[in-house]
C-alpha cells in the first residue's frame, strides 16, 4: 500500500517573487483617495546572494608557464590548522620555512606558528616570525565579482586584485540548451542561475526577469561550434520522473513503479549536477545514501547526477501532479 502513495510538496517560490513597499515621498507614507497605504514594486531578492566568507585573487604561473587565477583566504591559524594546509600556503618563503622546521616543532600553547630567526643561503639573516594568520590557496574556480575592495592600489593596477569574490548560495534554476544534430547526437549545454544572477541582472527593472539567453553557442570559434536554442529551465523543488528508454512507458507502468522514479530537484551545481531526493524521502540531507543513477527496481534516497545522464520528464513540463497525488502526462 505504501508504494503507491505519491507525496505531493507543496512549496511556495519566494526567490523570484518581487518584493514591495510603501511608496513614500520625503520619507511620508503615501495614501490613495480611499484611504489605503500605497504599495510599490520594490527591488530586493528574498534570499542570500552569497556566502559570508570573501575571497581575493592573484595571479600564478601553473606548471606549463601559463597564468591562472587563484582564489586566496586568509586563515587563522589554530589548532585546525594541519600538515594538509601547508602546500596550500600562498607565500613560498614561508612554506618552505615551515616545511624545513616541521609544523609540530614550531607550534605556540596558542597553536600559532613561531618562525626561528636563522640565516639563509647566503648567510643573511631572517627574523623570528610569529604567525596567526597566514593566506592559502583554495579550490575554489571561478568566483564571481562581489563588489570592490575598500581600499585600491593607486600604483601598477591589477583589476583582478580590486574586487572581492565569494562563493554563490541560492542556486535556485538552471537553464538547458538542447538540439538534435545531423547524427542524431543530442548537443547539450546549460546556465545556472542563482539569487546573485537575478540580482545583478534585473538592477534598475521595475520587474524581475530571468537572466536567460534564448540562445547559446556551444564550443565557441571551434570547427564544432553550433548554436544551441533554449529547451527547458529547471527549477529548485520541480519534481521529475525518471524513464529508463522513452518517456511512453512511463504511461503504461503502475503507480509502485512510478514512486520509485519519482523525485523531487534539491540543488543544481556549478559543474552540471542535479541533486535530487525521492518524494518520499525523510531525513537529514546528510544523512541520506547518495547515488549516481536510478535504480528502475528499487527506489534510492537522493541522487546527484550529471545532466547529460539525466532521462526525465519534468512537472509543468511534462506532467501535471495533481494535490491527490494524481499524475497527468502533457504528451
Amino acid at each position: 500500500m505504501l508504494e503507491s502513495i505519491i507525496v505531493v510538496h507543496n512549496y511556495k517560490n519566494k526567490i523570484e517573487k518581487q518584493t514591495i513597499r510603501k511608496l513614500r515621498k520625503r520619507n511620508i507614507i503615501q495614501y490613495d483617495k480611499q484611504g489605503n497605504v500605497i504599495y510599490e514594486k520594490g527591488q530586493g531578492i528574498r534570499a542570500s546572494l552569497h556566502k559570508d566568507t570573501f575571497y581575493g585573487a592573484i595571479e600564478r604561473e601553473n606548471e606549463n608557464s601559463e597564468k591562472e587565477t587563484w582564489f586566496v583566504l586568509r586563515k587563522p591559524v589554530n589548532s585546525a590548522f594541519t600538515d594538509a594546509e601547508i602546500n596550500n600556503i600562498v607565500d613560498e618563503g614561508i612554506k618552505e620555512r615551515i616545511i624545513k622546521h616541521g609544523l609540530k616543532n614550531i607550534r605556540t600553547p596558542e597553536s600559532w606558528i613561531l618562525l626561528p630567526s636563522e640565516k639563509d643561503e647566503k648567510g643573511k639573516e631572517i627574523k623570528e616570525m610569529l604567525i596567526k594568520k597566514i593566506r592559502v590557496k583554495t579550490s575554489n574556480k571561478n568566483l564571481p565579482k562581489i563588489k570592490l575592495q575598500s581600499h585600491v592600489s593607486q600604483g601598477k593596477r591589477k583589476e583582478y586584485k580590486e574586487y572581492y569574490y565569494a562563493t554563490l548560495e541560492n542556486i535556485f534554476a538552471m537553464a538547458i540548451y538542447e538540439v538534435i544534430d545531423n547524427k542524431g547526437k543530442k548537443e547539450q549545454a546549460f546556465k545556472t542561475i542563482s539569487a546573485f544572477d537575478l540580482a545583478k541582472h534585473n538592477q534598475g527593472n521595475s520587474k524581475l526577469e530571468l537572466p536567460v539567453e534564448e540562445n547559446v553557442l556551444k564550443n565557441k570559434s571551434k570547427k564544432s561550434e553550433i548554436l544551441l536554442p533554449l529547451s527547458k529551465i529547471l527549477r529548485v523543488n520541480q519534481m521529475t520522473i525518471f524513464y529508463e528508454n522513452s518517456p511512453e512507458e512511463l504511461k503504461k507502468i503502475s503507480k509502485s513503479e512510478l514512486n520509485n522514479r519519482l523525485f523531487k530537484i534539491t540543488q543544481f551545481e556549478s559543474d552540471g549536477r542535479i541533486q535530487l531526493r525521492h518524494h518520499a524521502q525523510g531525513g537529514a540531507d546528510k544523512d541520506l545514501k547518495k547515488e549516481s543513477s536510478v535504480n528502475f527496481e528499487n527506489s534510492v534516497q537522493k541522487l546527484r547526477i550529471s545532466l547529460s545522464n539525466v532521462k526525465a520528464i519534468f512537472e509543468g513540463l511534462d506532467f501535471i501532479l495533481h494535490p491527490s497525488g494524481k499524475i497527468d502526462f502533457n504528451y
